[in-house]
Formats: structure tokens, sequence, C-alpha cells
């Protein structure tokens, strides 16, 4: 029931989709990646039966494009369906993984779409335990599969201490961070935009631990309060993309 053919075509618009949107940037070279991702919605709609890697990838390019749109989406209940829908595929996707190998399953491929699952779900407001076990969970497999210095690994960790920080661990989340910003660092200098990046991501996590903690919070006040706060900063166009581009 595999059309090779199809197959194949699904590749080419994921690679020629990710080259402009994470290469060349621009508004017109995102048009032709959502001239791509459109493309490659067709396919998706035409194929009888799309292996489990495969359809991982589709799910990690689409989620990119709907994601990248919400973040340039103005009207709020717009940007927060197309983030809605976002999350919707990350999970499904995940749910079919995990049927196939299991809670405890390594599979390296699928540990981005646990990473978008867990960012949107910061969005989306979901249980902070569901948004702290995706995030970790891709931290695990990738320090399991990657190289003990990696950039996957160092993005992964980014997206970790923003789960703490969303749950009000902001002592963890500070830590998180600047483990995958020394990881960062090692790979390509402390001038690098992805240090750069983590940095500013662990001052973030700093800043509102002092102002949580300068309040005399209990620790259930500040995690309420830290989570209120973190969500007013990442609800941004910019916040989205860097998801996305880094």
């Amino acid at each position: 029931d595999r059309d090779p053919v199809l197959l194949r075509g699904m590749a080419c618009c994921r690679k020629i989709g990710n080259f402009y949107t994470r290469h060349v940037g621009g508004k017109e070279h995102l048009r032709k990646s959502r001239k791509c991702a459109a493309r490659l919605e067709e396919l998706v709609s035409n194929a009888r039966s799309i292996p489990l890697k495969d359809n991982i990838s589709n799910v990690a390019f689409l989620a990119d494009h709907y994601f990248l749109k919400a973040s340039s989406e103005m009207n709020f209940r717009k940007r927060h369906a197309l983030i809605g829908k976002c999350h919707t595929m990350c999970v499904a996707t995940i749910d079919l993984v995990e049927r196939k190998y299991g809670e405890t399953h390594l599979y390296k491929r699928a540990s981005e779409i646990y990473e978008k699952a867990a960012i949107t779900g910061i969005l989306c407001k979901e249980d902070s335990d569901y948004v702290l076990y995706w995030s970790a969970t891709a931290v695990a497999m990738l320090k399991c599969s990657e190289p003990e210095l990696s950039l996957y690994t160092a993005r992964a960790l980014g997206v970790l201490s923003e789960a703490q920080s969303y749950a009000g661990e902001l002592e963890q989340a500070i830590e998180t961070a600047d483990e995958g910003g020394r990881m960062a660092i090692k790979i390509l200098g402390n001038k690098s935009g992805r240090a750069k990046k983590m940095a500013r991501l662990k001052g973030e996590h700093r800043k509102l631990y002092m102002k949580c903690s300068a309040a005399g919070f209990s620790v259930q006040a500040m995690r309420v309060s830290a989570r209120k706060m973190m969500l007013g900063r990442v609800d941004q166009p910019q916040w989205m993309r860097s998801w996305v581009i880094m």
C-alpha cells in the first residue's frame, strides 16, 4: 500500500521547506516554505499508508509550519487555533510512537515532536506534569543517542528549562538553562546565537525567581505567580519563532 513516489515527494517537500524556513528566512522564502507545507498536506491526504518514521518527519515539518504561521497572526483566537492544531498533531504522533515502542522508548527521531509538544503545551496551558514529561523525555532520548556535546541536546535542555519555569520549578529551570548554555558555548563559542539565547533564558528565569523571592511567596504561591508571569513572556511572536529557527 506504500507508494514510493508519494514518499519521495513528501521527503522533497520537507527538505525544501526546511531549507527556506531554517537556513534562508525572509518573507518571500517563508511563502515558499508554506507552499511546500500545503503540497505536503496534499500528499499526506492522498497516501493510503505512511511509515511511522515518515509520519514523524511530516508532523515535525508541519508543526513548524503552523507554529511559524501562528507567530505572524495578530488575531488572538486565530493564533491560538493554529497553536492548538500544532499541539494536537504532536500529541497524536507521540501516542502512536508510545503505542508502538512503549513509554520508555529511545526513538531519537521522535525527540523533536516531544519538544514541540512541550513548547505548544505551554501556550495551550496544558497540565505542567505533561509539559515536563514531554520535555524531559526529549532530553533523555538525546542524551542516550547523541554525543556528549550536542546542539540538539542543548536545544532540548532549553525547552526543559522553559517547562520547569512553567511548572514553577525556577531553581531547576536556571540550572537546566545553564547546562544547555555551557554545552552551546563549548560547541559554538560564547558569541554564537544559541549560546546567547540560552544565556537570555537563564536570565529570564533568574529574574522571575528574584521577583518571587523578594515578594516572600510560599512555594505554592511562587509556582502560581511564576506561571502567570511566564505566560505573559512566552505568548509573543519572537519567542515562538525562536524555537523553530533555533
